[in-house]
């Protein structure tokens, strides 16, 4: 991840075991699509209240936006906040192109244990179909958990192999 330039090293470390917020992977997930952020219409407002233009994550959040990667369906993203999986799960759903393929919740099928907790079933469905965040050795996705870097690294690692091939980069 970090040659390809997708995740930052900070003081000569990587901090596997820290915790990734939505603002952090937003960025992750943009420089691993090879969008760093860098055309955006600065003059554009800024889609959430609670987002800066000052903030690092800000051009890849504005691409994020402008791509429909991350809907503005709130007035807050929260950016600080702890990224769950199934916000990770419908955000690369979403880069693959396969937003409205998963919003049919019938063609993707869940067999989670926890299955009444993901709201947005088809996105959870079609991304563990495509091996890219599979469920826990529990049979759970646990759709409302943190993730590590170190977690977020193989699922981007993951997503990263399946991308070149579903939207021919």
């Amino acid at each position: 991840m970090i040659d390809y330039n997708i995740y930052d090293v900070e003081n000569g470390k990587v901090y596997p075991n820290r915790i990734v917020t939505k603002g952090e992977f937003v960025e992750i997930v943009m420089r691993a699509i090879g969008d760093y952020g860098t055309w955006y219409n600065e003059n554009a407002a800024t889609p959430f209240k609670d987002v800066k233009k000052e903030s690092d994550y800000y051009p890849y959040l504005q691409r994020a936006v402008d791509r429909k990667l991350i809907k503005v369906d709130q007035e807050y993203f929260h950016p600080t906040s702890q990224v769950t999986r199934e916000f990770v799960a419908v955000t690369l759903v979403r880069a693959l192109g396969y937003d409205k393929l998963a919003l049919q919740n019938d063609l993707f099928p869940l067999s989670f244990k926890d299955a009444s907790k993901i709201q947005y079933k088809g996105h959870v469905g079609l991304i563990s179909k495509l091996k890219i965040m599979p469920g826990t050795k529990t049979k759970e996705f646990q759709p409302a958990a943190s993730l590590t870097r170190a977690d977020l690294a193989v699922i981007i690692y993951r997503f990263m192999n399946k991308y070149p091939d579903i939207v021919g980069n």
